[in-house]
């Protein structure tokens, strides 16, 4: 995985999910490539906490710009009818007990 081409655009979220991969991988050994010098184990600290950070930061901007969610209480009518159907909807679907 190249993260050279990676987006860093955190607040879009667009490839949030490769650099979570990204620091499983380095948190894990398997980066940098065994090609590559290898970081002091403090640089690695320091990328690995800032990016984590930086995604944190993307997320909590992309959950602030979501809408509201809006939440609804059935009533008490409503709450026993959709308990007695589902009710009726689970006998239909059992296999009778003398079977």
């Amino acid at each position: 995985m190249r993260i050279d081409r990676l987006g860093r655009d955190f607040k879009l979220g667009a490839d949030a999910h490769r650099w979570a991969d990204i620091i499983d991988q380095i948190n894990s050994g398997e980066m940098p490539p065994k090609k590559e010098k290898k970081p002091t184990q403090d640089e690695i600290a320091a990328f690995v906490t800032s990016l984590d950070a930086l995604l944190k930061e993307g997320r909590a901007a992309r959950m602030a710009a979501r809408p509201a969610v809006a939440h609804y209480r059935l009533s008490r009518a409503k709450s026993i009818k959709t308990r007695s159907m589902t009710c009726w909807a689970c006998a239909t679907i059992r296999p009778s007990r003398g079977s």
